[in-house]
């Protein structure tokens, strides 16, 4: 004799597969819901990823505000327009300008770290406004630290 009405068998709140209760091996019951053990990973995986997203993106959101703040905002922002081939501006004071034959380090494309004798070329001049022009190895080193490590964090979150 049966007391009370029967149960079926839950179903998965992601996948909407039924979960069978013969051989039952795991599953978990989380907010009202029954999951598989692996679907309830995926989605807490996917949360953790989407929330990563969203602090980079206000972070992003950030520096969108900083760039377009009044203090950003002129006639033309220092520096050169290396396509039209103007003349350099004055360097600002926080970044270090090498003297003509003086070397300095860089980032290369593959993560590399050279040293180059400044020549005053175009090369040098667009390095330089980029700021990947340092005084030391160690400099470019951290820096290069730093950059890999929004890198990583851009490609986890997409």
């Amino acid at each position: 004799m049966q007391v009370g009405n029967p149960v079926p068998d839950p179903v998965c709140g992601r996948c909407k597969k039924k979960i069978e209760r013969d051989g039952l091996k795991e599953a978990v019951y989380q907010d009202g819901l029954w999951f598989h053990t692996a679907c309830h990973r995926e989605g807490a995986d996917q949360l953790f990823r989407a929330r990563r997203l969203s602090d980079v993106l206000k972070e992003i959101k950030r520096g969108v505000e900083i760039i377009t703040s009044p203090l950003f905002q002129g006639d033309e922002p220092p520096g050169v327009h290396t396509a039209e081939r103007e003349e350099m501006s004055t360097p600002p004071s926080q970044c270090w300008l090498p003297n003509t034959g003086e070397h300095y380090f860089l980032m290369l494309g593959n993560g590399m770290i050279a040293r180059f004798p400044w020549n005053d070329t175009d090369f040098d001049r667009e390095a330089w406004h980029f700021g990947n022009c340092f005084h030391t190895q160690a400099q470019a080193e951290q820096a290069r630290e730093q950059i890999t490590q929004v890198l990583h964090t851009l490609h986890q979150s997409w």
